[in-house]
């Protein structure tokens, strides 16, 4: 067999390896979105295609936080080609073969990379292999749009090593794409920390090679392209977060999901705080909430492999990867950096923009599935084996001494299985599994390095079986089943349907039960119930009613603080309050409140219908989706939002929101207040577009129960006018006395400019391509 076909075998073996891990979602018995994949990136790219479909441009979202940007939240990928099989599949084939292209094409990036930067194919496809089955990569599988960026990474760095080597344009070209593409992912974290890595890499290597110099600085001037390439997704998230919760970062928000020292210890036993899927590995999680976060595990083995990588290869690849691989995990430290001293890379732009620390063990990861790749493909070529055999021999001593004092003496104290004694424990898989890897490993790499004929097999096979033992009882296996209820429309909402009719005339508020101080969320995975689906916010959304809470990574700061201090998921803070006295809820259009275990005021909630444990009641104060005011008061933002809170003026007079709008910058008309005959009719309602029909004898406000956000544009008869923001955040527009009708359009600006720099970008990339193309067709004659 040719290097060629040897080399194509190794990348189609990495490419169906997903199909082979993820079996029971390959024979679709399992749809790969467990936690946030359900709770969130499932209900956008359900809303995405049916927007879609529908002739709509997929630009905002109606169905959550009463409005919100749809593009500017980047969470749907709605420009990943990845995601378009929600186009024309049903949603379980869709997303199981969007997470597993994504899985292969990870693997598969590893691998070119690997082989490209000097690994042989069998190091390059235990870099694959690596990379592919990573703690960070299938402990984030929820996490749609984060794997999706993560897996174009080495791809990036693959098309920069291949454009310095041939210099070729088209490769340049190439490059900017890819990270056009993975801007379209839609997970910004992903993106920066991957392009500071990629920059980073191209400085170094144009540093350590003086005749590819001039072509690796190139490169990153081709990064720059490609995100000029993906204005047109950059300049909406940019906007929202603008307008979001996460506007101002403080340090506490910046460190928050630092990972803890004493997390290095499960590089060594994964399961050492507990944390599997409750099958193999049954010992209840201890640790600090969000395991999955915290998950780095690449397998003993390869940490082996990475450790004695620059001990028998010292070249600029190995150094590089090597470095990078310690920074990064400083920085998953984060909090837990001794003096304070991570307040300095709080100032540091673009990485002070991000929360979790801990998510640098994608680069982490990554380095030491590199660094194996390279030990591998170093050994057969070193000049002294029996050096190679002494280094390797000591660094898996090491190892393995670390992993036996991480299950016995390092151990957590808070560790324990069934019956807490000391022979159940060394029963436990989690304590003695992570040791017989070890050994197993040691003997393995010993082998192989001795040039035995069985050495590549086994060590592929041991490779293969301790990434397995962690990820195969990760909570990926927890994920929602082909004939789960997920993909069934909850009894609650087919009751509101048939009660209402036209379900985007009214808004529902699902209350979320107070979270239990104690149990641990990531002790209790929240699987998928009746209940759970009926309270979850953004489930809504894959039904197509619209829910006033939701879910989502950025929030609208002003929509939280009208709606009772939102938190991203959808609590409020204090809803004795708010669903009492307050006047939020009602001028929100909320119609239904769907709860557990909710003390309702019978003069304002009337009870409807009992399902299970769940309650919906009918809000008898609710407000319509549009009405017209004949009085404005102008007011302070402060004491505005305290109106709406208690329903009282300053001076104790009652607020009438049917009558007075609330407004905080002057308006120029005049308003009488007069209490006369007036309507206001929603005729049209799209998710881009509301058109109204209003009638009224005086001057007036109209105020439509809808988020006030950038880019939503209002017509009268026709003409642009201006857009109100009225009652702190809502939507609304001066209208003089008569018949009038109205259109509220979603054009935004950002999406607009965005769209202009991308094709401009497209434009002048493929001018540049094309000239030296007709260069080369057509090279100058110079006669001496």
């Amino acid at each position: 067999m040719s290097e060629k076909t040897s080399g194509r075998a190794a990348a189609l073996l990495v490419g169906i390896a997903p199909f082979i891990y993820f079996f029971p979602a390959a024979r679709g018995q399992l749809v790969l979105c467990p936690d946030d994949g359900w709770l969130t990136n499932l209900p956008l790219r359900m809303t995405v295609a049916r927007e879609i479909l529908g002739a709509h441009l997929p630009l905002w979202n109606p169905y959550i936080f009463s409005g919100f940007p749809l593009l500017g939240a980047a969470q749907a990928g709605i420009l990943l080609p990845l995601n378009w099989g929600f186009l024309i599949l049903s949603a379980p084939v869709a997303m199981n073969l969007a997470v597993l292209s994504t899985y292969a094409l990870a693997g598969v990036g590893a691998y070119l990379f690997a082989r490209r930067s000097g690994a042989n194919v069998f190091g390059s496809i235990i870099t694959g292999l690596v990379w592919q089955w990573s703690g960070f990569l299938i402990a984030h599988i929820g996490h749609t749009n984060m794997i999706q960026a993560a897996s174009l990474l080495p791809w990036i760095l693959w098309a920069i090593d291949v454009y310095a080597v041939t210099g070729r344009r088209s490769r340049a070209l190439l490059l900017a794409i890819l990270v056009a593409l993975q801007t379209f992912a839609g997970h910004p974290q992903a993106l920066a920390y991957s392009l500071l890595l990629a920059a980073t890499y191209a400085a170094c290597m144009a540093l350590n090679n003086r005749i590819l110099r001039l072509r690796y600085l190139g490169a990153i001037a081709m990064l720059a392209a490609g995100l000029a390439l993906g204005a047109v997704q950059i300049l909406p998230i940019l906007e929202l977060a603008h307008n979001s919760l996460r506007a101002e970062v403080t340090y506490g928000f910046f460190t928050s999901l630092s990972l803890p020292p004493k997390f290095l210890l499960t590089f060594f036993a994964p399961y050492l705080f507990g944390g599997g899927d409750g099958g193999f590995f049954t010992a209840p999680y201890t640790g600090p909430p969000f395991y999955g976060e915290y998950a780095g595990y690449v397998g003993i083995t390869t940490l082996i492999l990475a450790i004695t990588a620059p001990l028998i290869k010292r070249d600029a690849q190995t150094k590089f990867w090597s470095v990078a691989a310690l920074i990064c995990f400083a920085l998953t430290l984060g909090q837990f950096w001794p003096f304070g001293l991570y307040r300095a890379i709080f100032h540091i732009p673009l990485l002070n923009l991000f929360r979790v620390p801990a998510r640098h063990l994608m680069e982490v990861d990554f380095a030491l599935a590199i660094l194996a790749g390279r030990a591998v493909s170093a050994v057969p070529l070193a000049q002294n084996r029996k050096r190679v055999a002494a280094l390797t021999l000591v660094v898996s001593v090491g190892v393995l001494v670390v992993t036996c004092l991480s299950v016995t003496a390092l151990r957590p104290s808070t560790f324990r299985v069934e019956q807490g004694t000391f022979m159940s424990a060394l029963r436990a898989p989690e304590i003695f599994l992570p040791v017989s890897l070890a050994v197993a490993g040691s003997v393995t790499l010993w082998i192989f390095v001795r040039g035995w004929q069985a050495g590549r097999v086994l060590l592929f096979v041991i490779v293969a079986i301790d990434l397995c033992m962690w990820g195969q009882s990760s909570g990926w296996r927890l994920s929602p089943s082909r004939d789960s209820i997920l993909w069934q429309e909850p009894p609650a909402m087919s009751f509101l349907r048939q009660r209402e009719g036209d379900e985007r005339q009214f808004r529902v508020l699902s209350l979320l039960p107070p979270p239990d101080p104690n149990v641990s969320y990531a002790a209790s995975r929240l699987g998928i119930t009746e209940e759970v689906l009926t309270l979850q916010p953004n489930t809504y959304m894959m039904h197509g009613i619209q829910n006033a809470a939701g879910y989502d990574t950025f929030g609208l700061e002003r929509y939280s603080r009208l709606a009772d201090d939102m938190k991203l998921w959808g609590d409020l803070t204090d809803p004795e309050r708010s669903l009492t006295h307050g006047r939020e809820f009602d001028v929100l259009n909320v119609r239904y409140l769907i709860a557990k275990h909710f003390a309702a005021d019978t003069s304002r909630w009337q009870p409807v219908t009992q399902l299970g444990d769940i309650s919906i009641y009918e809000n008898l104060r609710a407000l319509p989706r549009a009405w017209l005011t004949t009085s404005v008061v102008q007011l302070p933002e402060d004491a505005l939002l305290k109106v709406i809170r208690t329903e009282t003026f300053a001076d104790g007079q009652t607020w009438d929101p049917l009558r007075t709008a609330l407004m905080d910058a002057p308006l120029q008309m005049n308003f009488g207040g007069e209490d006369v005959e007036r309507k206001a009719e929603v005729i049209r309602y799209e998710p881009n577009r509301i058109e109204l029909r209003t009638e009224c004898a005086v001057s007036s406000v109209l105020v439509l129960s809808e988020n006030h956000y950038s880019g939503w544009r209002a017509f009268v008869d026709g003409k642009l006018v201006p857009t109100l923001r009225v009652n702190y955040n809502l939507r609304g527009a001066a209208l003089s006395p008569g018949d009038h009708s109205i259109s509220f359009v979603y054009r935004p600006k950002s999406v607009l400019f965005g769209l202009v720099i991308s094709l401009f970008t497209a434009i002048v990339l493929l001018a540049w391509l094309l000239r030296r193309r007709d260069s080369l067709k057509n090279p100058l004659t110079v006669t001496l």
